[in-house]
């Protein structure tokens, strides 16, 4: 039960200074559960250390497990004693392990308080997961915890009890992980299939005198559920392999939201998978006659696609977006500015809008290089005829920045928050 590092490779003088403090630990652990005749063991799946350490490098993953242990103290702090340990266990595996040592006696202890610490730690250290994986850039959707208790036998040797388990506890965890990876699955599938699925629209509009261009229907979780925002539910159809079915879900249902309702002469911005453009639902006359099911002509609807997803298969998105100017349907391309290939992929796809990203509107009113940066979004953007978004805006400063940059529409809290789309006549 090592403390020392629990991702990365030690160096020779900190893998000896493991070993030693793995021996002490473990002395001190046997000790401890000869004298208190029993121990509960939780065993906290720590894995996302590595993820850490690939992005951010072996530093950011040793703060990563000092604040999991932290952590895990503090929500345990209720039920710890001075001789419980809160350990780093096999750096191989990445994990803690707490140990509570109790005499034989404290059944209500074992029976109905342990079982209950799995769940409860999980939930603890899953709503605190930002401050584990670097601010949210690395996923942790879960932190699988599991428990077991060992009572030790007067004719049984101490260490092999506590080692068993150990290994019973880590079974335990990974039993809790796809238990949970199973619930999310389904919480998953109920939202495709329409149950849980709901979406807001948010306004774009004009800059200069605030009158509305269209709305981007945008997809909102339940505050009670088991994702934060979007985009967990996104990374979460996307590891079940369920992504399309989830754009095809949020798309229909999109439509659905304006039906009848959006106002003549406004938009509705819808994002996509770049792949749903390739969708016979979403081409020639099937796609005619959906949209005016819904009461929208082509016109009025604007495909939206992240610059993320297209970089790699630019080309066949591009003879696609040609398909759909055919019929007269809009593109806009998303995330412009949060990469220099952006601006490639810009002029190549050549679309009718694109939305400046979030990262370069902020503070645009006092930041120098992101004004120069947005300019030059600007420039780019009317020289190929299209028409600029940006995201994002919160404040009135930043407003009035933009402005001055010659941005003509932008979208964000300030302007309109998102919210059901009112019937209105048209």
């Amino acid at each position: 039960m090592a403390t020392g590092t629990m991702a990365g490779p030690p160096s020779a003088d900190v893998e000896a200074q493991r070993e030693q403090q793995a021996r002490a630990d473990l002395d001190l652990a046997l000790r401890r559960l000869g004298e208190h005749g029993a121990v509960g063991i939780l065993a906290v799946d720590a894995r996302f250390l590595a993820a850490v350490e690939r992005h951010h490098g072996h530093a950011a993953a040793r703060r990563a497990a000092t604040t999991l242990t932290h952590l895990t103290r503090k929500a345990l702090e209720s039920h710890l004693t001075p001789s419980d340990m809160v350990l780093e266990g096999d750096s191989r595996l990445d994990e803690l392990l707490v140990l509570f040592f109790r005499p034989r006696t404290s059944l209500r202890f074992f029976v109905d308080v342990l079982p209950t610490l799995p769940g409860a730690l999980s939930k603890s250290l899953v709503a605190q997961r930002s401050r584990l994986g670097q601010s949210g850039q690395v996923d942790i959707p879960e932190v699988p915890v599991g428990h077991a208790v060992v009572l030790h036998g007067a004719s049984s040797q101490l260490r092999r009890e506590l080692e068993s388990g150990i290994e019973r506890a880590r079974d335990d965890a990974a039993l809790f992980s796809r238990l949970a990876r199973r619930q999310r699955r389904h919480d998953l599938t109920r939202m495709i299939l329409g149950r849980d699925l709901e979406i807001v629209y948010q306004p774009i509009v004009s800059l200069r005198d605030r009158t509305v261009l269209g709305h981007e229907a945008l997809l909102r979780v339940p505050a009670d559920g088991v994702w934060r925002n979007p985009a967990d539910v996104f990374r979460t159809a996307e590891r079940e392999e369920l992504i399309s079915e989830l754009d095809v879900a949020c798309r229909m249902a999109a439509l659905r939201g304006v039906r009848h309702r959006l106002p003549e002469g406004e938009r509705l911005f819808l994002n996509t998978l770049p792949s749903a453009i390739f969708d016979s639902r979403f081409q020639g006359d099937q796609l005619g006659h959906l949209l005016a099911t819904f009461g929208l002509r082509p016109e009025q609807l604007v495909v939206e696609l992240s610059e993320r997803t297209c970089l790699h298969n630019l080309r066949a998105v591009r003879e696609a977006r040609e398909r759909l100017r055919a019929l007269g349907i809009a593109v806009a391309l998303d995330d412009v500015g949060s990469s220099p290939a952006s601006i490639s992929t810009l002029m190549e796809l050549e679309p009718e809008y694109a939305k400046i990203d979030i990262a370069l509107v902020r503070a645009a009113d006092s930041d120098v290089a992101r004004q120069r940066l947005v300019r030059a979004v600007q420039d780019t953007v009317a020289t190929l005829g299209a028409a600029s978004i940006a995201e994002g805006i919160e404040t009135e400063e930043e407003l009035r920045a933009l402005v001055a940059l010659g941005v003509p529409f932008g979208q964000g809290f300030h302007l309109g928050r998102p919210g059901p789309l009112s019937a209105r006549p048209r």
